[in-house]
């Protein structure tokens, strides 16, 4: 982020790396006079940093280094972007997820069906023609062997 307090920057940077996993507090490194914001932020959590929750501590941090600087940036107007790349990486994450588990091929629901549809293929492969249930005779009549190398093992 541009006109961003070097310090906040670097802290905002690693809590975001990290996942939050590692405590801002844990942080060794942040000078006293930030020991405010990183316990608030701490206490507001990393979920909620995420949708943009941010502890009004960290207002005067920046406004005193835009302040310092040749930037006409507001502090509103940089906590806005601020709060927008938060809201994208969360955007982001939420579109991963939905793709890794709803694509109509690739998702995890499609490829638990198609495993578990493969495993009972199996099992009914096993059987004797006489013992196939009646409502799974049609399968005598596919290709295993095409089925498994067009679907592969998947």
């Amino acid at each position: 982020m541009n006109h961003t307090d070097p310090i906040l920057a670097k802290i905002i940077s690693r809590y975001v790396m990290t996942r939050g996993s590692s405590r801002l507090a844990n942080f060794s490194d942040v000078p006293p006079e930030y020991y405010k914001f990183v316990y608030e932020q701490q206490l507001i959590g990393w979920d909620n940093f995420l949708l943009g929750q941010i502890t009004s501590s960290l207002r005067p941090l920046q406004h005193s280094h835009l302040l310092s600087s040749p930037s006409l940036l507001t502090v509103d107007d940089w906590l806005t972007q601020l709060i927008n790349k938060l809201l994208h990486i969360t955007h982001g994450q939420w579109i991963y997820r939905n793709i890794s588990k709803h694509h109509a091929t690739l998702g995890l629901i499609r490829k638990t069906k198609r495993r578990a549809m493969l495993l009972e293929i199996d099992r009914l492969a096993q059987l004797t023609p006489e013992d196939v249930p009646e409502d799974s005779k049609f399968l005598l009549e596919i290709d295993f062997s095409t089925l498994r190398s067009t679907y592969g093992p998947n």
